[in-house]
């Protein structure tokens, strides 16, 4: 397993910084689940509970965005939305199988689409928010 949540990934917003701890512990769950003897079902069952917890986050991002006006949310909508989709292909894609390639790529698929997500489009939310005064 490669490292979860650290300082570079610290936006400084705290509601934000939470939800992309939480984000990381459930991709540590998804690869224990890969890792593990436990079947296709736990893994599926865990990619769904993380898949469900991007929904919740993107949705309060979105909240944010539109109260805050910030003037690229449509833009981070569409992307919002292109993630969700790659998510959900990806889960699909697993529980097709073959059980030991997706598994071995459930992580670290994880780990990068986060990073993205937070280094680019989340950073400059951030700054939004902050010149706000959020």
């Amino acid at each position: 397993m490669e490292e979860g949540w650290n300082a570079r990934y610290e936006l400084g917003i705290e509601a934000l910084d939470a939800e992309h701890r939480r984000l990381f512990d459930l991709i540590r769950q998804v690869e224990t689940m890969a890792e593990g003897e436990n079947g296709g079902s736990a893994l599926l069952s865990a990619l769904r509970e993380f898949i469900e917890f991007v929904e919740f986050h993107f949705e309060a991002e979105e909240r944010l965005m539109e109260e805050h006006d910030f003037s690229t949310a449509g833009l981070h909508r569409q992307a919002h939305r292109r993630l969700l989709e790659d998510l959900r292909e990806f889960s699909r894609q697993v529980s097709r199988g073959p059980a030991a390639g997706a598994r071995a790529s459930t992580g670290d698929f994880l780990r990068k689409w986060l990073s993205e997500h937070v280094s680019h489009g989340d950073a400059m939310l951030a700054r939004h928010l902050k010149s706000k005064g959020y």
